[in-house]
């Protein structure tokens, strides 16, 4: 059934691609910045609609918490020729031979958002909320303001994408009311349509580089993604809200035993919770959470600016906790833990960190207020399975305090290197990643995570029969495994405890 529906609207989706990019060559630019008095007007203007002016307050009072990242690109002249990369579809070749630099720009909602794409955005909304959305009634007003209303999902560029998305997939709803098709029939429908787009897309890639930070309806319409989880979340919660259906932008800032970390759409169903759009992926979460969140369009204090007003310095405050409007959702999605630590310095911080080993180095994932009187600290909703440590700022530097310990599955502490005897093995290994293997004949380097909380070379061995070993090594200790030519890694290498003769990777 899902095929052939895909089948009948895929000639209505391709004349709304054409009509879609002619529609889009409004600028909305050009119109004048929004003031104080445009504020008064748009609230008037809708004086005769409550839910519309409603919408008006919401979005005003909280539209000047966003942003959104312009990408330009430099030559060396200085000349901007980001249109003619664009043009080129941000070929790699082009660049090199124009030699220009990427820029990346911040622009606040605040200074670019106009009178008239706020009004014709809310009467979009609003629209879809009263006539077409398939099961409008069964959410309430809140979840309407912060995941169908917002004109934006992540930190593109303003943009016009409703009208186009709305065009595309209208015919979705016409086949709801003419066959009675539930809300989950009307969504994977969607996702089995987007994912064999992206599959096109992805095979377009080639010698091509992403020319936006978050993509827009342009960016879509013109075939340039999804390079990343980022473009896949997006466009799919374009399409969504656009038949009123609530969906919410989710992220993982860092993966626990994965460089880097993930961002997908959620979707509202009929129970009332967010469900992850998954495109086939059976398994979205085997990488460990440690934790999520969703974002919201309604402003509230973000983690900077609630540490901040414990006295902590800015320059003490890791930048990742001054992202906007983002939701904990750890224990919606994972199982979770309360970490108690007991502090062993005479003066107690004002907050502390927990960090994750990512991308080659360790970094704060949460934070929390120290207990003077205790000497000690609660970290909430940790996401298990996952190596930790212990961390403080003292002058911008992150500082790592004690031994790295694993959340174990049953919600324990096991600290590594805490053996009082220290028994030593021999160990044989065929991965120097968890994805990477060991090949004959080069060289390998065994580096241990040390008292010094620094990586200590103590082995190097050349590979025999696509596996390397190492002796006398301490069975209680963290690992990492590089080759000795670094031209073989693609990305920082996982580290990994070794128990029961095999590689435990977090």
């Amino acid at each position: 059934m899902l095929s052939d529906i895909v089948k009948e609207i895929s000639s209505f989706n391709f004349l709304c691609g054409i009509l879609g990019i002619l529609f889009l060559t409004l600028n909305i630019s050009c119109d004048k910045k929004l003031k104080e008095k445009d504020k008064e007007a748009i609230i008037n203007h809708f004086k005769h609609d409550w839910l519309k002016q409603r919408a008006a307050k919401f979005l005003l009072n909280n539209y000047d918490s966003h942003y959104g990242f312009k990408v330009r690109y430099i030559s060396e002249n200085g000349q901007d020729v980001t249109d003619i990369i664009k043009k080129h579809d941000g070929n790699l070749p082009m660049i090199d031979s124009l030699k220009a630099e990427k820029v990346i720009e911040q622009v606040f909602d605040r200074d670019n958002i106009t009178r008239d794409f706020l009004v014709r955005t809310i009467d979009e909304a609003v629209a879809t909320y009263r006539e077409h959305s398939p099961y409008s009634p069964q959410y309430g007003l809140p979840i309407f303001l912060n995941y169908v209303l917002p004109y934006r999902v992540g930190f593109e560029e303003i943009n016009d994408w409703r009208p186009y998305m709305k065009r595309r997939y209208s015919s979705y709803l016409n086949t709801f009311t003419l066959t009675n098709m539930t809300l989950l029939e009307i969504i994977e429908a969607i996702e089995y349509e987007q994912e064999g787009s992206s599959q096109y897309a992805l095979l377009m890639k080639g010698q091509r580089t992403r020319t936006w930070v978050n993509p827009t309806i342009h960016d879509i319409i013109n075939g340039h993604i999804p390079f990343d989880c980022e473009d896949y979340a997006i466009r799919t919660i374009y399409a969504l809200r656009s038949l009123g259906i609530p969906s919410a932008y989710e992220v993982i800032p860092l993966w626990g035993k994965f460089n880097y970390g993930h961002a997908q759409a959620a979707k509202l169903m009929e129970d009332g919770k967010f469900y992850p759009v998954l495109f086939g992926d059976k398994n979205p979460f085997k990488y460990q959470i440690a934790k999520m969140y969703r974002r919201s369009f309604e402003k509230h204090l973000n983690s900077f600016q609630r540490i901040e007003k414990l006295g902590v310095q800015a320059e003490d405050i890791p930048s990742y906790f001054n992202q906007p409007n983002l939701i904990d959702i750890t224990s919606e999605r994972t199982d979770i833990s309360q970490i108690r630590i007991e502090l062993s310095e005479q003066r107690t911080p004002i907050v502390a960190y927990l960090s994750i080993y990512n991308a080659g180095q360790w970094n704060p994932i949460a934070w929390s207020k120290a207990d003077s009187k205790s000497h000690s600290i609660i970290f909430h909703d940790m996401g298990r399975k996952i190596l930790y440590h212990l961390s403080y700022y003292q002058r911008g530097r992150l500082i790592l305090k004690g031994k790295p310990f694993i959340l174990k599955p049953d919600g324990t502490i096991k600290y590594i290197g805490a053996t009082p005897r220290i028994k030593h093995i021999s160990i044989n290994v065929g991965n120097f990643d968890r994805n990477s293997t060991i090949v004959s004949g080069e060289s390998y380097n065994l580096f241990k995570w040390d008292e010094k909380e620094q990586w200590e070379k103590i082995g190097s061995q050349k590979a025999n029969n696509d596996t390397v070993r190492f002796l006398n090594v301490e069975c209680d200790g963290l690992y990492k495994i590089e080759p000795a030519s670094l031209d073989h890694l693609t990305s920082p290498v996982r580290p990994f405890t070794y128990s029961k003769n095999q590689q435990v990777w977090w």
